[in-house]
């Protein structure tokens, strides 16, 4: 039997059900490395279309705490652990005032 996917730049393919599975394994991994490049460019406007530009999480993560987790990610890859931990802990205080704030912690 064929089965008709439909997933991002693919409009409408026919396939069988373990091509359908490879297809699927495709699209997510490609999904999957498109939302960590926005980490490496540090490009908040296409993480949050990746998030769900009205999710609970773009409504805490700004633009700034954001650039924080990147410069937070590429201390921790250079090594610079300590800073790295120290910036994820004051970032991490800003969030769960975020959360409160916006009572998302029920």
């Amino acid at each position: 039997m064929l089965t008709l996917v439909m997933a991002s730049n693919i409009s409408a393919v026919y396939a069988s059900p373990r091509e359908t599975e490879r297809l699927m394994q495709n699209f997510l991994q490609q999904e999957r490395e498109d939302f960590f490049q926005t980490f490496e460019d540090d490009d908040y406007e296409a993480w949050k279309s990746k998030v769900g530009k009205n999710s609970d999480i773009a409504k805490i993560i700004t633009k700034e705490k954001f650039s924080k987790f990147v410069q937070a990610r590429r201390l921790a890859r250079r090594g610079s652990y300590e800073e790295s931990v120290k910036l994820a802990a004051e970032l991490k205080d800003q969030i769960k005032n975020s959360v409160e704030s916006h009572n998302l912690n029920s």
